[in-house]
């Protein structure tokens, strides 16, 4: 009965799945990729895509809602059978999108430019597996290569599976716009086996003969195996004995052991995954702790070469950061305990000078633009080393909790940002101009000018483009770096606790702000000056610009992930 649901399902979820927005009728022309999102054009803004999670949701957990909180930045994820949010992942061009939902777990890919998509259900072992050890399902940042790993102690099993994605979009997939049929399998050979998995050596089931049909719940990426529903059970049949109908086109394709492009064996007490930036290693952190799903500190890095299938690399000491660092873009440094790692060329580049007096561990490790110096934090000091040669330049100390530091563009100022000890909820940020000939100093220097104090939402404390200032997120407000003044005649709210938080616009022009009891979204500049509006709300916690500025991504629990961009042809 419960494959049988599942089956129906699916199909429920290919007819609704996802639809087009917008005016002009049913349309073959595809779409290119999308401008940049600018002050000028964001009022142009309309919705393209539409891609429905919640039927989903209700579907398989009867009723249970999907929570509507995604991260604009490739992350593992966790398939624990809980309901998670759905994650969405798309190519800097714009032109290639991949969602990962849960119950059921499918990656959907879509190609933006062609219309079309595909699911792929993901692997499905035994409950047990992920009491402790959940399955980490991983993309590279230009949906190059997924990876698929998982941990199974009483099995002896603890892998990572890779599949190249340009090999699955390849496939192909069935219009966004045209709902799936069913699809049905007729044996076309006098007898044939029914096997309990995609294996020759896999469990008989029953040996049916020509002519007999089946429901096909979904097929494996190599075009061998077909996975059938037959007395409420799955089971699989050789896809050379049977023929597909032609309403087949969207049917979902089954990653399952044996179709993936490398498999690594790997060792135990490994946690979590990214991809390189340049998308040649798969990185994983030691585990230290409890062999649950909590981790406090990772102390060692495993490198996988995705290409070849081996492990290359493995070191020792704390990772700075975790391995985000490395998979940010363009980024390539990375702080290992006291050492600097270049994750392109595979090697160590240099280590940090010892110091007479000790503050404790290393916290957080910044690079300016051009890697030439490297901000260490620890817990009430920061260092400031030359990145080539591990030499300590310079030293600033606090009292206060450190919470973060960002460099300029241009590698002149650091922007540190502490807790506020005076107000809850709130944190200061200090800017230091490193060009200060002072070598030791604090936030009380004059080589270091105090902000006005913000409600804590790290989401938006960055410099603009032209390193000339700052924007203060929950003002909101633009610090003029030369000037030490807030930009033009807009002052800021007497209530920092307003919840109307900014979500600055990819050319640092301006910004998108809910006003307080509006159901739009005003585009604004530093000045105030109001350029348009958009006709929904776009809250920073529930929507982010993609694809280098060219998808405004809006994430609802009643409307599931809705796609905007300017000067895209749409579809009712």
């Amino acid at each position: 009965m419960l494959r049988t649901r599942l089956r129906q399902m699916i199909v429920i979820i290919t007819s609704t799945f996802a639809i087009m927005l917008g005016s002009g009728g049913i349309s073959a022309q595809a779409v290119m990729p999308p401008p940049v999102i600018t002050i000028e054009n964001a009022a142009e803004l309309v919705p393209v895509f539409q891609f429905d999670l919640r039927t989903l949701a209700t579907e398989w957990v009867e009723g249970e809602p999907l929570t509507a909180v995604t991260t604009p930045t490739p992350t593992p994820y966790r398939n624990d059978h809980t309901v998670v949010p759905p994650v969405i992942h798309i190519s800097s061009d714009g032109m290639r999108a991949a969602i990962i939902t849960s119950q059921p777990d499918v990656l959907w890919l879509v190609d933006l430019g062609a219309r079309t998509w595909r699911p792929f259900l993901l692997p499905e072992p035994p409950r047990r597996y992920f009491v402790d050890y959940p399955l980490e399902i991983t993309l590279s940042p230009e949906l190059t290569w997924l990876a698929i790993r998982g941990e199974w102690i009483q099995n002896g099993d603890n892998f990572a599976r890779f599949w190249r994605l340009d090999e699955l979009f390849a496939l192909g997939g069935g219009s966004i716009n045209v709902p799936a049929d069913d699809c049905a399998a007729r044996i076309m050979v006098s007898s044939t086996t029914l096997r309990a998995e995609p294996r020759v050596d896999a469990t008989p089931i029953r040996y049916p003969l020509m002519d007999e049909r089946f429901d096909v719940r979904a097929l494996t990426p190599n075009r061998r195996w077909v996975q059938v529903s037959t007395d409420g059970q799955r089971a699989w049949l050789s896809w050379d004995a049977v023929d597909l109908t032609d309403s087949c086109v969207g049917i979902p394709f089954m990653l399952e052991r044996g179709t993936e492009y490398a498999s690594v064996p790997l060792p135990y007490g490994l946690n979590t995954s990214a991809f390189s930036h340049d998308e040649r290693s798969l990185i994983m952190t030691t585990r230290t702790g409890s062999y649950g799903t909590t981790v406090t500190t990772a102390t060692g890095l495993t490198l996988i070469d995705v290409a070849t299938g081996t492990i290359v690399e493995r070191l020792t000491g704390e990772v700075m950061d975790g391995i985000e660092q490395f998979s940010e873009p363009e980024a390539h440094l990375g702080l290992i305990g006291d050492v600097i790692y270049d994750i392109s060329l595979r090697e160590v580049v240099a280590t940090l000078q010892s110091q007479n007096v000790y503050v404790g561990a290393p916290r957080h490790a910044t690079f300016n633009a051009d890697y030439s110096r490297v901000f260490v934090t620890y817990t009430t000091i920061g260092r400031l080393y030359d990145r080539a040669t591990g030499v300590l330049l310079k030293e600033i100390a606090w009292r206060e909790n450190y919470v973060q530091s960002e460099w300029s563009p241009d590698g002149r100022h650091l922007l540190i940002t502490v807790r506020n000890p005076d107000v809850s909820g709130t944190v200061l940020p200090f800017l230091w101009d490193t060009n200060n000939p002072a070598i030791t100093l604090t936030l009380n220097d004059t080589a270091v000018t105090a902000l006005p104090a913000i409600v804590y939402a790290s989401s938006i404390l960055q410099f603009s483009p032209d390193s000339r200032q700052v924007l203060l997120d929950s003002l909101p407000a633009l610090w003029d770096i030369a000037n030490a003044t807030i930009v033009g005649d807009r002052l800021p709210d007497t209530n920092v606790f307003t919840p109307a938080l900014p979500l600055l616009l990819p050319d640092g022009t301006g910004f998108l702000r809910v006003p307080m009891d509006e159901l739009s979204t005003e585009i604004v500049d530093f000045r105030g000056n109001q350029h348009g509006r958009i006709s929904e709300r776009m809250p920073p916690d529930t929507a982010f610009f993609a694809a280098e500025g060219r998808w405004l991504v809006r994430v609802d629990a009643a409307t599931g992930i809705t796609l905007w961009a300017v000067n895209v042809p749409s579809l009712d």
